[in-house]
């Protein structure tokens, strides 16, 4: 009896340690599979549960991010709507005139386009975040977001040219129209390609491609900026002097918005590992792409800012003649051939 009790106690044992060992297997299977899901904030917690449930206990940044693509969803779409028709507008009557369309702002129409695209996506954000989670509305999603991540390329071309204007003014002045379609047709085919790619969800480590991104394109953003200021940082005289001034504050603040748009993703990704799963998804990744994606409202705010509105508007509404506008790089342009060699 005692030998029986004995292997009984012991089949016991070697029947009941499995049990413990693979419920607490289970446990962590659970942990990693939920630490895989929120790891990647573009993609929904589960096939059953929306962003805005798995944030229940920390939702304030997820609902300042959505107040602001809302914000985007009714200033963004007039805005950038009225800056392609402006462009549009512009353009149509420079070739009518047979005027000089080097400067065509072809990279501004672009950025206003894809802008507007963007800033049709609130709604169908507000269903898969907070209401209904569904695969096939999570690969519209990522496909959008990926085209929004790669708009700081075409601010890089706008960048580059107001340099070259500034800097350079006979290469600037030499450069021709089919200069700007490469590099903007560049720019879309890069864009199309990431978009898809981030459509796919399933690519390891594919979140460092948009860290790259944006850190390059900051810098160079940034760069270009700050070698503009320095070009105009010498004063002329009378009204040369006033247009120098206009263009400095213009360019400044330009980069305000700039630091204002993309220093929180430059500042706050690269350090994704030293944050929990769970505070990146409810808290880091929202209010990173929060700061980035308002862009797309003050960005054509700005550009109608510094037309003449009422002229501006007759001018997309009708048929006029040609406007006496110019663009931001052009105004460089003139400003920087009255500046003292350096």
């Amino acid at each position: 009896m005692p030998l029986l009790g004995f292997f009984n106690s012991s089949l016991l044992f070697i029947i009941h340690t499995p049990l413990e060992r693979t419920s607490e297997q289970l446990n962590a299977s659970t942990e990693n599979i939920s630490t895989t899901v929120t790891i990647n904030p573009s993609s929904p917690p589960s096939s059953d549960q929306t962003v805005f449930a798995s944030c229940a206990h920390m939702p304030q940044v997820l609902v300042f991010y959505l107040f602001l693509q809302f914000v985007n969803l009714l200033l963004g779409i007039p805005a950038n709507a009225a800056v392609l028709c402006l462009i549009w507008t512009r353009n149509r009557n420079r070739s009518a005139s047979r005027q000089d369309a080097g400067s065509s702002e072809l990279f501004t129409f672009n950025l206003a386009f894809l802008d507007l695209m963007f800033c049709l996506i609130p709604p169908l954000e507000l269903v898969s975040l907070v209401f209904w989670s569904h695969p096939r509305l999570w690969l519209v999603l990522r496909f959008f977001y990926g085209v929004k991540d790669c708009s700081p390329l075409l601010l890089c071309c706008l960048c580059v040219e107001r340099l070259l204007a500034v800097r350079w003014p006979l290469a600037f002045a030499q450069a021709r129209s089919w200069h700007r379609s490469l590099a903007a047709t560049i720019v879309w085919v890069v864009t199309i390609v990431y978009a898809i790619l981030k459509c796919l969800g399933n690519i390891p480590g594919f979140y460092l491609a948009f860290t790259v991104l944006i850190l390059a394109a900051f810098a160079l953003m940034l760069f270009c900026n700050v070698g503009i200021l320095w070009a105009l940082r010498t004063s002329g005289q009378n009204q040369r002097r006033r247009a120098q001034q206009r263009a400095f504050q213009t360019v400044l603040f330009i980069l305000g918005i700039i630091i204002i748009n993309y220093l929180p993703p430059v500042a706050l990704f690269p350090f994704r590992e030293s944050f929990s799963p769970q505070v990146f998804q409810c808290y880091i990744h929202y209010l990173a792409f929060g700061f980035m994606d308002i862009s797309s409202s003050l960005q054509p705010m700005l550009y109608l800012g510094r037309e003449r509105p009422v002229n501006g508007m007759q001018s997309c509404c009708c048929t006029t003649e040609n406007t006496a506008q110019v663009t931001t790089a052009e105004q460089l342009n003139t400003v920087s051939q009255n500046l003292p060699s350096q």
